[in-house]
């Protein structure tokens, strides 16, 4: 489906659901409605949203979804003629001429991912995009971010890097991924970008989508009360996935280092047993807001959730007398449930009533 394909994000929405859930909402078709996607990932609910004259705000922290709505933004204007002539300038590509000051910046994590020759092909062609123009070497940038899985010896999966047993890691179990091609064959999938931008509706998903890069827990309190019609959202869930580490190769293509990469992991949702609690944090924050009256309505609330706490009580039991894989599982729910509360809040606070939350379990 065009555009949906530049980027594999499989904690998106399909687009057949969004398209079933504003059915449901039943509202108008024009751009007096405001929808609203939290945890905005690659921009689903927000193009569909789009596409029925709605206006949409999307807030995204992970820097994967915000370089996919950048692309998406771009695509609206980008020059056809300059992407076309761009990509003719693939074929011109001296792929064994390595850029002595590129390199791919790995993570501890990210190490021996790809073969020599695709790394030496990288280089090669971070040299040559960055005689393109803006708005096109962005894209031709954002499709190299799009194939690092495919020619790397990693897969997604779950909570973690599956690694291929060709990458030299000493691993648990023998995984064969099958063919991985070099990256100068991968990137050709531009082509597919090229087909997919005739496909642009004039310019309308950046007239009246807009996209907030940061935390929802930050940006959130920020909006302006009672100004949203819907809430599509699908928020991290408490199951010790760590995006951080699935997105691994594409955060270190991004430029991100290890502490970099430490820090996203605290400012995320939590939901993973590393996570510290942001109880404190939050306070301060919505104090030098004004809205300390919200952040102590919301943590009432929160410690008085008896069957949470309940259960809450249990963990902790559980963890005293060795029971649990890890000893901080306890902290990890408590510090999930604690900042979906003030999301929860935060969300009921936006909306108009006449709205409603839709949620993908």
């Amino acid at each position: 489906m065009p555009f949906y394909r530049w980027l594999k994000y499989k904690e998106a929405f399909s687009p057949e659901l969004v398209d079933y859930l504003f059915d449901v909402a039943a509202l108008p078709n024009n751009d007096s409605i405001e929808i609203l996607d939290p945890f905005a990932g690659t921009g689903t609910a927000l193009t569909r949203g789009v596409a029925r004259k709605w206006k949409a705000t999307g807030i995204e922290l992970m820097p994967v979804g915000a370089c996919s709505l950048r692309a998406r933004f771009i695509a609206d204007r980008v020059s056809l003629t300059n992407f076309d002539r761009a990509l003719d300038g693939l074929n011109k590509i001296d792929w064994k001429a390595a850029d002595p000051q590129w390199r791919f910046r790995h993570l501890a994590i990210t190490k021996s991912a790809f073969l020599a020759r695709s790394e030496r092909e990288m280089s090669a062609y971070h040299t040559w995009i960055n005689r393109l123009r803006d708005h096109v070497r962005y894209l031709f940038w954002f499709a190299a971010l799009s194939v690092l899985e495919d020619v790397s010896f990693t897969r997604k999966d779950g909570q973690y890097l599956r690694w291929d047993y060709r990458s030299g890691r000493k691993l648990a179990k023998h995984f064969d991924k099958g063919p991985v091609p070099p990256f100068s064959a991968a990137i050709r999938q531009l082509r597919e970008f090229a087909n997919d931008l005739k496909h642009r509706n004039g310019g309308n998903f950046s007239a009246h989508a807009r996209v907030v890069e940061g935390s929802c827990l930050m940006e959130l309190p920020k909006l302006v009360g009672r100004s949203v019609d819907l809430v599509i959202t699908s928020p991290p869930y408490c199951n010790r996935y760590d995006y951080t580490r699935t997105y691994a190769l594409e955060l270190a293509f991004c430029g991100l280092g290890e502490e970099q990469v430490r820090t996203l992991r605290q400012t995320l949702l939590s939901a993973t047993v590393e996570n510290k609690s942001k109880r404190s944090g939050l306070r301060a924050y919505y104090t030098q807001l004004g809205a300390h009256a919200r952040s102590t309505q919301i943590e009432q609330v929160y410690d008085h959730q008896a069957a949470l706490h309940e259960a809450l009580s249990l963990l902790r039991d559980a963890r005293d007398h060795g029971e649990l894989s890890n000893k901080n599982v306890p902290m990890l729910v408590e510090n999930y449930f604690l900042e979906m509360a003030y999301v929860v809040f935060e969300i009921a606070r936006l909306l108009r009533g006449r709205s409603s939350v839709h949620h993908q379990r």
